[in-house]
This record gives C-alpha cells, sequence and structure tokens, in this order.
C-alpha cells in the first residue's frame, strides 16, 4: 500500500533533511487541499507528522489536525511526540486511526505496553528509527535522531510482540530526504523476522523504480513523502506501480527449467532450484511451475523438486501438472 504523509509545522507543509529543524523545506499552507488531492488520486491510508508538536508538546496542532482529518474519508495515521497517554487520546478524539508512538516506546516501554492495553493493538504503530551500524546491528536513534538509544530494533519489537504488536513504521535514517532509495535489505531481512508484523517503509524515496523495488520485501506500506511535494511522480502512479505484480512462469521436466515450442524441441535454460532463487532475489512477487510431462506419465507433479524450491525462497509459488484430487 502506497501512503502518501505530509509533516506540518505551524500550519505549513513542510520537509525537514533527516529531521534537521534547521534544514526545513516549506511547500505551501495547503495541507488539506494536498490530503484530499491525495485521496482522490486513489491514498487509502495517508500520513500527517506534527512537527511543531513533536517540539513543543504544549504547542500540539490539535485543531489544524482535526479539521485535516475531518475533511477526509480514508483512514490517517498522525504522530509527532507522543508522550503521554493523554497524547494518544487526544489524537483519537481528534480523529486519527491510529497513532505513530516513536521515542516513547523505547524509551518507556513498560508505559507504552499500557497504552496497548487501553487503546488497541491495530490503534497503535511503533516508528522506529535506526542507524545502521558497521556490524548491521539496526541502533535505534530517539530524540529527533540526536541519540542513540542503545536498544536495538529487534529488542523492541521482540519486546511488544507480547502485547499484540501489528504495525512498525521503520525508518532508515540514512535515507530519509535524500530520495536516494530504501534499504531494500533492511525490510526484507525484518520482514520475514517478523511475518506476523505489518512493516512500512519511510525513507528514500525517489523515483517509481524506488517503489518498485520494495515489492516483494515483504512491507506492508510504503510512506512517501517529499517526492509527491516535488512532483517526482504523482499518488495514482506511485499506486500502479506498487500493484504491479511480476509473476514468471516456468516450464519444468525432471528438475529442470526447461523451453520449447507446443511442448516440443525443449532446451534446458537450468536447475529449478538457482533459478527459482535467482528470481525471488530479483525481484519477483511469485513463480509458477508447471511440470509439462506429468500428465502424459499419468502421475502427479514430482514433490521432491517442490519441496527444494520451497527450501530457498520466500515468496508465493504454485504448480500445476497432473493435478487430480484434494
Amino acid at each position: 500500500m502506497i501512503i502518501p504523509a505530509l509533516d506540518l509545522i505551524d500550519g505549513k507543509v513542510v520537509r525537514l533533511h533527516q529531521g534537521d529543524y534547521g534544514q526545513q523545506r516549506d511547500y505551501g499552507n495547503d495541507p488539506l487541499p494536498r490530503l484530499q488531492d491525495y485521496q482522490q488520486q486513489g491514498g487509502e491510508v495517508l500520513h500527517l507528522v506534527d512537527l511543531t508538536g513533536a517540539k513543543d508538546p504544549a504547542a500540539r496542532q490539535i485543531p489544524l489536525l482535526r479539521k485535516l482529518l475531518a475533511g477526509v474519508s480514508v483512514p490517517v495515521q498522525v504522530g509527532g511526540g507522543i508522550r503521554s497517554e493523554d497524547d494518544v487520546a487526544a489524537l483519537i478524539e481528534a480523529g486519527a486511526s491510529r497513532v505513530v508512538i516513536g521515542s516513547t516506546a523505547v524509551r518507556q516501554p513498560d508505559v507504552v505496553k499500557q497504552w496497548f492495553t487501553r487503546f488497541g493493538a491495530d490503534a497503535l504503530v511503533l516508528a522506529l528509527d535506526v542507524r545502521i551500524a558497521a556490524d548491521g546491528r539496526k541502533n535505534i536513534a530517539v530524540s529527533g535522531w540526536q541519540e542513540d538509544s542503545g536498544v536495538t530494533l529487534e529488542q523492541i519489537v521482540d519486546e511488544f510482540l507480547p502485547y499484540g504488536l501489528k504495525h512498525v513504521l521503520c525508518t532508515d535514517i540514512s535515507r530519509d530526504g535524500t530520495l536516494s532509495g530504501s534499504n531494500v535489505a533492511l525490510y526484507q531481512e525484518v520482514c520475514a523476522r517478523y511475518p506476523q508484523v505489518a512493516f512500512q517503509s519511510s525513507g528514500g524515496i525517489g523515483s517509481l523504480e524506488d517503489i518498485a523495488a520494495l515489492r516483494g520485501s515483504g512491507v506492508q506500506g510504503v510512506i512517501v513523502g517529499r517526492a509527491l511535494l516535488e512532483g517526482k511522480f504523482t499518488v495514482k502512479e506511485a499506486i500502479a506501480c506498487w500493484q504491479k505484480r511480476i509473476i514468471p512462469c516456468l516450464d519444468v521436466r525432471d528438475g529442470q527449467v526447461v523451453k520449447g515450442v507446443q511442448f516440443r524441441n525443449h532446451e534446458i535454460i537450468g536447475d529449478i532450484v538457482p533459478l527459482a532463487q535467482r528470481y525471488a532475489q530479483e525481484g519477483a512477487d511469485e513463480l509458477v511451475f508447471y511440470d509439462i510431462t506429468a500428465s502424459s506419465d499419468g502421475r502427479v507433479v514430482d514433490k521432491s523438486w517442490v519441496s527444494r524450491v520451497a527450501e530457498v525462497i520466500d515468496i508465493p509459488f504454485c504448480v500445476a501438472g497432473g493435478i487430480k484430487s484434494v
């Protein structure tokens, strides 16, 4: 799912470079028309960040947020400096479908666990901003990315899973605001490790190719902000790109992928296992295999190569050939 995003300071649409308030770029005073346009183009979920409230909770833009949330008819998740249970309640009362919680979940996990009990896991999104260390450790940054929390993404997710954690917005800090592409490997790893969690990617989307690169990574949502504001592509184009599915269909004989014309003069392309693995690594959304001699031989699909394929890929695949019963 494509999730269009707007960051707000004092009623203005802005972007900060890697969370730095000193590097603010303004995009006008028209957040509501932008949100409505995003919805009209097909956005099914929207994302708002109250940067004024993140910097000063006493200045949280509740009246503006209430107006924006009332002006669209799709779910909107809202974040920005959520520090207390009252903050969560105020945003839900204002119309937010989900509240995004960042540093507080890392610094005061026991407090936030109580929020899961009160509001339910579906109403909360953990925002985990990671800085990848040289050894691959996913360190979570807090306080506007100025401090290392000393804990990792995995530690926080593991701590909240028993409380029903459903939604995680994961940002690779080094990519945010750069339009340089997402850290696809990061999302592939965390989505494979925690299939029960709906991960949202954030940071770096600058082209439709960047969106396409995330297909098959396992993320359930892609946050897109600056690229939309700068007209790199439209919400409609982003959705079309995200929904496009690549499904290679391969003919198989004796565990080998073959190519022929009308099932004759087959040329062996290669062993099915490394080819399946390669297609999965290159971004295929699904694979289809047809055992071309199963029907003529009066047998079902050869399960030996099916098992071998299942061991090396983590995307859906289906098989055909000689199937006669459940």
